[in-house]
């Protein structure tokens, strides 16, 4: 089997939805009596199918569970006329579920030896063994690496979905959803690593339900809700198959990556490279997409929450100069946190509308009191993009003005001497 091909490699052009997964999932099949001996019993795989399959756990797991592992939502309480099965996993090949032998599920993923996923995933172990619980907030613990056909499969738990699911209970309980994720990037970037994949579908929670749609986000007495009410969830990151671990002696502010970086990972990204920039930043880039996330997930509450007007500009503002690192921001939402009353933290979270409301066009600052503004308001980004920006974007839409931009920044650069470090990404 070609594995740089079946497994860490994507033809140039085809949508991940049409590769192939069958030859990942029969090379997983081939593995299933050597990952018995070592104590995984793989999830039993449907029908194969070209692009999606689904597999099913040769046993419920127990209802309830204890960190690194998940919640499980009990069976017993799963419509039993559904024509799905509980806890059923949908796979591409990449990532597979098992079952070790104290009935805990975790999921299983191909590492490349010697890769920059394999060089993050032994940072992050090694970060985790320092720690006095074993794990790292805002992280999907990594349990182990074992070695199989001259790479790598790293284990970690099953957890599941997306944070927002289910919504927040209460102001207190968003906030830490938050600070969990910010703290996640705080330890990444403390180690010189950058994630460059901070989408939501990377982002998950430590509670399994049985099936899919089990959760009714307007239902208070819903079982996420429940969870969050007794401070029970906990939120991480996982996959770094974009991750690039750097040199710790480097210095966060003077690392750039060439633009061509920041194309793959994270679908909803900042404007970083859209002006014809020919290197960026790539740790400040990691906040302003995780700002971008957070923007379409309580932007909205500014008027409850006032402090998230400046907290979110700050993440995202055009000015990247004057952008929170992770580490200020995480610092402000513990501001934010202190600032507001008990009673302001068990409120509601009003759920968002449905209308798209674009990060940078959004004003976050509407409404808030005039007090409030004038004590805040220079950290406030302008929502409206200003004519000469949305020029240079337009124009370097077209690839020879595009390069021409990047020509002439570049010569400024030099002639100013401004130094920074390029590094190369695999």
């Amino acid at each position: 089997m070609d594995f740089e091909t079946t497994f860490f490699s994507s033809p140039i052009g085809v949508h991940p939805e049409d590769i192939d997964v069958r030859p990942r999932l029969g090379y997983w099949q081939s593995k299933r009596a050597f990952l018995l001996s070592r104590g995984l019993n793989l999830y039993q795989l449907s029908s194969p199918r070209p692009s999606m399959i689904y597999c099913y756990p040769p046993c419920n797991p127990n209802a309830g569970g204890t960190l690194p592992y998940a919640i499980y939502e009990d069976s017993v309480d799963y419509d039993v006329m559904s024509n799905i099965p509980a806890f059923r996993f949908g796979t591409r090949g990449v990532v597979v579920p098992a079952v070790d032998e104290l009935n805990r599920h975790v999921t299983l993923k191909l590492i490349k030896n010697g890769s920059s996923e394999y060089k993050t995933l032994r940072r992050i172990m090694s970060l985790q063994a320092r720690s006095a619980e074993g794990i790292l907030s805002g992280l999907v613990p990594v349990l182990e690496l074992i070695p199989m056909d001259a790479h790598w499969v790293a284990i970690m738990p099953r957890w599941s979905g997306q944070p927002v699911t289910g919504w927040f209970c209460s102001v207190k309980e968003l906030l830490f959803c938050v600070e969990e994720l910010l703290n996640g990037l705080v330890v990444l970037h403390s180690q010189r690593i950058v994630h460059r994949d901070l989408a939501p579908h990377n982002c998950l929670t430590n509670y399994v339900p049985a099936g899919p749609n089990r959760i009714d986000i307007e239902d208070p007495a819903n079982a996420v809700r429940q969870l969050q009410s007794s401070h029970s969830l906990r939120y991480g990151w996982i996959d770094y198959g974009f991750s690039v671990p750097l040199p710790l002696e480097i210095p966060l502010s003077l690392c750039r990556f060439s633009w061509q970086a920041s194309v793959p990972g994270a679908w909803d990204i900042p404007y970083d490279v859209s002006q014809g920039e020919y290197i960026y930043d790539p740790f400040a880039f990691d906040v302003g997409t995780l700002g971008i996330f957070f923007c379409a997930m309580c932007q909205h509450l500014t008027p409850q929450i006032p402090l998230l007007a400046p907290f979110l500009d700050r993440m995202v503002t055009r000015d990247i100069s004057s952008r929170f690192t992770a580490a200020a921001a995480l610092d402000f939402v513990h501001h934010i946190q202190e600032t507001l009353s008990e009673k302001e933290l068990e409120q509601p979270c009003e759920l968002p509308g449905y209308e798209e409301r674009d990060y940078e066009t959004f004003d976050r600052w509407r409404g808030l009191p005039d007090t409030f503004i004038a004590q805040w308001g220079h950290m406030r980004e302008p929502s409206r993009v200003p004519v000469w920006t949305r020029v240079l974007r337009f124009a370097c839409g077209y690839m020879w003005i595009e390069g021409a931009v990047r020509y002439y920044r570049r010569a400024v650069d030099y002639i100013l001497g401004h130094r920074f470090q390029v590094l190369s990404v695999e």
